[in-house]
């Protein structure tokens, strides 16, 4: 007689979708995500999401002395474009919008194989990462 067992897990999420505010009278050529993204997999596929229509995507390398040869490449709807990228380098992800208006209008990005980490106001980064898989980095002094 044989027995079967199977394990459920929780598989690290690697999709995310991220949020991009097209500042009220902006006639920049780009603008970017709060969040930083880097690659989990050596690539980062990128689709437009709410908000957005047809488009050039950009990634931005964060650091000045990561290689800066990103080139803008047009997106469409429904279609993803994927961007090879170096493993260990934070990048921002720019569309190419400007908002005639005089309200903010808040777009979308949906990226796949990355991870992600937010730049708060006074420019410390935050890092997310699972405190079940790696307990010992969890910064607590063991007091409620």
């Amino acid at each position: 007689m044989g027995v079967a067992a199977c394990f459920l897990t929780n598989p690290k999420q690697d999709r995310y979708t991220l949020r991009i505010v097209v500042p009220a009278g902006s006639q920049e050529e780009f603008v970017y995500t709060e969040e930083e993204v880097s690659t989990v997999r050596n690539s980062i596929k990128i689709w437009s999401g709410d908000g957005l229509g047809d488009t050039e995507v950009l990634l931005f390398p964060v650091n000045k002395t990561a290689e800066t040869g990103y080139t803008a490449t047009y997106l469409t709807h429904g279609m993803s474009v994927e961007f090879d990228a170096e493993n260990d380098t934070w990048f921002k992800i720019g569309v190419n919008m400007q908002n005639p208006t005089n309200e903010d209008i808040i777009v979308y990005v949906e990226v796949e194989n990355v991870e992600v980490r937010i730049v708060d106001e006074i420019n410390s980064v935050i890092e997310w990462f699972d405190y079940l898989e790696t307990p010992d980095e969890m910064k607590w002094d063991g007091s409620l």
